[in-house]
């Protein structure tokens, strides 16, 4: 939609707001690249429940400077 604004009215906005249902790090950063400054609550994802793993689930190890899953894989 922004793209047709900036094609048929040569305007561009210099922030946006929204809610979290495009605060998704694709959309956040095709906004960046663009100039956009995003007003956007990113979407928490840590707390999954479903059987996904988190961020919370994965433990980092310093020494090899890698994160180890909880199978004690590198991830």
């Amino acid at each position: 939609m922004l793209d047709r604004v900036k094609d048929r009215f040569d305007l561009q906005p210099e922030r946006l707001i929204s809610d979290t249902a495009y605060g998704y790090a694709k959309n956040l950063g095709w906004l960046v690249e663009h100039g956009i400054a995003p007003h956007i609550a990113v979407i928490d994802q840590s707390g999954y429940k479903d059987g996904i793993w988190s961020r919370a689930d994965f433990e980092w190890d310093a020494e090899n400077n890698k994160y180890i899953c909880l199978e004690g894989e590198p991830a």
